[in-house]
């Protein structure tokens, strides 16, 4: 593994910090316009969507595959279980299987819009040489 490979992981171990930081605060702040559980919802599937992004690019590099994509929305997953339970004992938080599940959602729509973007850019390219 070379430097290179190893910076690649650099941007996801950043978010996957940022995740451990934000899930260590006692409760979600709420706006006037949506509820707490709705900004955890959506704090949640935005998050791990990236996190899913980010570890597609820490798989493959520039060779982006359907392998990798299945493989980061795998890694985000643990990192989701993981986050629940660190959150379990985290005062004024809980663990929920319901978040674990907006998580892979997320996850899911990161790594295979990611996936998405990268072929059709890729489609692009191609046809403009």
């Amino acid at each position: 593994m070379t430097v290179r490979d190893l910076a690649r992981w650099v941007p996801a171990a950043a978010w996957m910090t940022m995740i451990f930081l934000l899930s260590s605060q006692e409760r979600v702040p709420a706006t006037p316009v949506f509820s707490a559980q709705v900004m955890a919802y959506v704090a949640h599937f935005v998050m791990f969507g990236v996190l899913a992004g980010l570890f597609c690019v820490a798989l493959a590099g520039s060779q982006l595959s359907i392998r990798a994509c299945v493989s980061a929305v795998a890694l985000a997953l643990c990192y989701a279980i993981f986050d629940e339970i660190h959150q379990a004992f985290v005062p004024g938080r809980d663990a929920s299987v319901s978040d674990v599940i907006v998580d892979l959602a997320g996850a899911l729509s990161g790594a295979f819009g990611w996936y998405w973007v990268h072929r059709r850019s890729r489609m692009v390219i191609t046809s403009c040489k």
